[in-house]
């Protein structure tokens, strides 16, 4: 009986085992499993962050076009301006001269009335 009762008891421990390692398989497959969908989301949100990093790079870019651009346009304007202060001045000197030619005529009309009385 006792040889008996003895592999009785074997063989239940051996099937509680068993069943305690299958479901320890059963959960390992769980874990992994939930490790895999876990995995392809990170993937996913790695390409995600790889094409916003690609569209900030090629806004990027053309923010910086337009920056260069807009250098440029301020550069000629501020060259344009320069003109016209010089050609402003020019016109200044010109109307001085016109006005004192003007006042040489008023005087010597002056003078021409005087003589004439």
């Amino acid at each position: 009986g006792r040889v008996v009762s003895a592999m009785g008891q074997a063989a239940q421990d051996a099937d509680a085992a068993s069943r305690r390692m299958a479901e320890t398989a059963v959960r390992a497959l769980d874990d992994a499993s939930q490790a895999a969908d876990i995995a392809r989301d990170a993937a996913g949100n790695v390409q995600a962050v790889a094409s916003a990093t690609e569209e900030l790079a090629a806004s990027v870019a053309e923010v910086g076009s337009r920056v260069a651009q807009s250098a440029g346009m301020a550069t000629r304007a501020v060259e344009d301006a320069r003109r016209t202060d010089a050609v402003v001045r020019t016109l200044a000197e010109t109307t001085q001269r016109i006005d004192e030619v003007v006042t040489l005529i008023s005087s010597i009309a002056q003078q021409t009335n005087l003589l004439a009385l």
